[in-house]
């Protein structure tokens, strides 16, 4: 019996039984095509972590005196602020980013920066545009070198904006074209009324420069609404604040592969300088490590799921067989009466087992094209599919939730080692029938 005759032989006995068949085949697509889905998912995810490793942002290490904020045991948010009054607050200098910086060889740069917004007061403005706040970072000239900006017009700030604590203003290009949107380069040395919780009232500040757009590739498209962000010298803030230290000092390393060696350094060298425990060090490790705790349960569970589900219409293969065996007894006798050895039989009932294999495996590979269409459109930026934040990091950036070639052959491929897996069983027990009590048989 030729392989030809073989599946013949298996399509006529899957026509005869087609409603069993069509269920089993139904089962085995709806097992690959959510599997593929969630390899897809996955993959748009791991994509999705290293883009964000290459903002600048993610590169940035936070070092800042620790409160003593506690939690309840159990709680996950803070439930309750212990301050421990024995402890002395860590007030920072300027001269300590150079220090660390010798001090941390892996640390690129140091710089100060703490952020705080802004509400437009000036009527002119207002007539212009339709924002009424928006964030302000108080910085360093060092933050700009940090975060790769250049500047489209003017300048930033100057040694001399800084211990002046000068009222000047740089503005990001998204911004500087929703204040003033009929204007280019006319707008350096244009005066603009802000509030602020810095000063407790009005300060008019003076804009100085304004940076070149930048799409850092992880937010091309911002679903929060940003509306762009100023900076100005971190020494108005202190000044209005009457605050004669830094209560945090940023730090940043030239590539993400060096910022667990960099925090662990920068560890080490502020402890040694105000003691074990007091200071936090805050990084993008512990946003990925919140991410992971959060995605890697929620994928192994729904993997640990659809992987039972398959597994399980591959087992309906093997109950599915072994009914037809006994169905088909008297056929098996006559085709090994006829010269049908007991291989040819083995053979035969295990090709009718990959076959339906096959047949759920391409079938769920077409189902999965249309989940993982569904997938991009509910986690797509205009889409309305919520999810939270976790899901937020896939939105907007990164490659389209697509299967590839790839995914549909291990999802194939494990298609058929299930069903191979439990179809030898069922074509073995075929093989050693008697043909004398099969031809007896009704």
């Amino acid at each position: 019996m030729n392989q030809r005759d073989l599946f013949i032989i298996s399509f006529r006995f899957i026509r005869v039984r087609f409603l069993e068949s069509l269920m089993v085949v139904l089962g085995l697509a709806l097992g690959v095509a959510i599997i593929s889905s969630l390899f897809s998912l996955a993959r748009a995810y791991n994509y999705e972590m290293e883009t964000q490793s290459n903002n600048p942002e993610q590169r940035e290490i936070r070092v800042e005196s620790n409160t003593g904020l506690s939690l309840l045991p159990g709680n996950k948010s803070p439930a309750l602020k212990i301050v421990d009054t024995q402890r002395k607050k860590v007030i920072f200098t300027v001269s300590e980013l150079v220090k660390a910086r010798k001090a941390c060889p892996d640390v690129e740069d140091g710089y100060i920066s703490f952020g705080t917004r802004f509400s437009v007061t000036d009527t002119s403005a207002l007539s212009r545009s339709e924002i009424k706040n928006f964030e302000c970072k108080m910085v360093s000239p060092e933050y700009f070198t940090a975060n790769n900006m250049e500047i489209a017009v003017g300048s930033i700030f100057t040694e001399s904006d800084i211990h002046s604590a000068n009222s000047v203003i740089v503005l990001d290009k998204k911004l500087a074209t929703k204040l003033f949107p009929d204007e280019d380069s006319s707008i350096i040395g244009k005066n603009i009324t802000l509030s602020s919780p810095i000063s407790g009232g009005n300060l008019t500040f003076t804009v100085i420069g304004v940076l070149k757009y930048k799409n850092t590739g992880v937010t091309a498209t911002d679903p929060t609404g940003n509306s762009g962000t100023a900076y100005c010298p971190y020494t108005l803030s202190l000044q209005y604040r009457s605050q004669k230290g830094l209560d945090t000092l940023s730090f940043s390393v030239p590539d993400i592969k060096r910022l667990k060696k960099a925090v662990y350094q920068l560890n080490n060298y502020f402890s040694s300088q105000y003691g074990i425990n007091s200071i936090l060090i805050h990084s993008s490790l512990d946003w990925e490590k919140d991410q992971k705790r959060v995605i890697i349960p929620i994928f192994s569970i729904i993997t640990l799921f659809v992987g039972a589900g398959l597994l399980m219409a591959s087992m309906n293969i093997l109950n599915l067989m072994l009914a037809r065996i006994a169905r088909q007894k008297k056929n098996i006798g006559i085709m090994m009466a006829i010269g049908a050895s007991r291989f040819d039989i083995f053979k035969l009932f295990l090709t009718e087992s990959l076959t339906l294999g096959v047949m759920g495996g391409v079938l769920g590979c077409f189902i999965a094209f249309l989940l993982s269409w569904l997938l991009q459109l509910l986690l797509s930026p205009a889409g309305t599919g919520g999810g939270g934040p976790q899901l937020d990091v896939i939105r907007g950036a990164g490659p389209e939730i697509s299967v590839t070639f790839s995914i549909m052959a291990v999802a194939l491929l494990l298609t058929l080692i299930l069903n191979a897996v439990f179809g030898i069983y069922p074509a073995y027990k075929a093989s050693r029938t008697e043909p004398t009590d099969a031809l007896r048989s009704e």
